[in-house]
């Protein structure tokens, strides 16, 4: 399947989608600067929880961990000790 090139008659180059995504993520910014402390505050707070929730939950779970081998890929790099 295809794109089209032209959406509603506008070329799109990379350029231009480039351009697209800065304008994007500044008014993103923008937006976020007006954000009130409370709210930033809640978000770091959320973060670090599902940080650690996110290690610890890893770490007992780690095949590493547990004696077995990591997954092999196909098609990805040997492993250090097939060499």
């Amino acid at each position: 399947m295809t794109l089209p090139a032209t959406v509603y008659g506008e070329q799109f180059t990379l350029a231009r989608q480039i351009e697209d995504a800065r304008v994007r993520v500044a008014r993103a910014g923008a937006m976020m600067t007006k954000l009130q402390q409370a709210t930033w505050w809640r978000f770091g707070i959320w973060m670090v929880v599902g940080l650690v929730v996110y290690f610890l939950y890893s770490r007992a779970h780690s095949r590493l961990r547990r004696g077995e081998p990591p997954v092999e890929i196909e098609g990805g790099p040997a492993p250090a000790d097939a060499v």
